[in-house]
């Protein structure tokens, strides 16, 4: 007997198979997995099957009562710097599995704030992908929501502080080293020698484990 399961993934595009059998005569479960790369970038991807079968009443699993969720956004968003995508996408397009957003789509809404917003140095781009991933999670569209509004301001401050006091500043110029810069706004060439001198893949992994602590702190609710 053999049961066949398959998903696609929301934020990379990922589509998973697995195939659990049984066979007769056998005390063993077998589970085959496959995995199909449905984009042109290169994927990472974590994979464990947990097959669960009835034990006793003494065996049982135990989730941390403290923790809402388990959440790798910082590692995922810094996978995507790397493969190119500027600091506010990487932060905002890691979050897909959360704001509901297709990842085309994230990219394409966070791509002018890249570079401390259009390469003028100003506001870190982790910053600014983070108060997007806030708003979509936590913002409110019944006007003029006073309440709802002072809450997303101070759910906004309390990541901007906590990302200032994981990496030092919020500017993108100060983050960088630079005292002074052009406003050019032709993008560094990504090489080797780029992604070695930057601080920015640090940035913003600190970025996403940074907001997945105040996503567990404040949980989710459906907006």
């Amino acid at each position: 007997v053999a049961v066949e399961l398959s998903e696609v993934d929301q934020m990379y595009g990922t589509k998973g198979k697995l195939t659990i059998a049984l066979y007769p005569g056998r005390a063993y479960i077998e589970i085959r997995g496959q995995l199909y790369n449905r984009t042109s970038l290169p994927q990472t991807f974590l994979w464990w099957a947990n097959p669960a079968v009835s034990v006793n009443d003494s065996t049982f699993s135990v989730f941390p009562p403290d923790v809402n969720a388990v959440m790798d956004h910082g590692k995922r968003a810094r996978e995507l710097f790397e493969a190119g995508a500027n600091c506010a996408q990487s932060v905002f397009a890691a979050y897909c599995d959360l704001t509901g957003y297709g990842f085309e789509e994230a990219l394409r809404m966070a791509s002018a704030f890249g570079g401390g917003i259009g390469r003028l140095r100003e506001t870190c781009g982790a910053v600014s992908g983070g108060v997007m991933v806030i708003g979509c999670l936590y913002g409110y569209s019944d006007l003029p929501g006073d309440a709802a509004k002072a809450e997303v301001y101070r759910k906004t401050q309390q990541y901007v502080k906590a990302f200032e006091a994981a990496n030092g500043s919020m500017w993108c110029h100060e983050l960088l080293g630079l005292e002074t810069w052009p406003e050019d706004p032709k993008p560094s060439e990504r090489t080797a020698q780029y992604y070695a001198a930057r601080p920015c893949g640090a940035i913003i992994e600190k970025a996403g484990y940074v907001l997945d602590e105040l996503i567990d702190e404040w949980g989710l609710t459906e907006n």
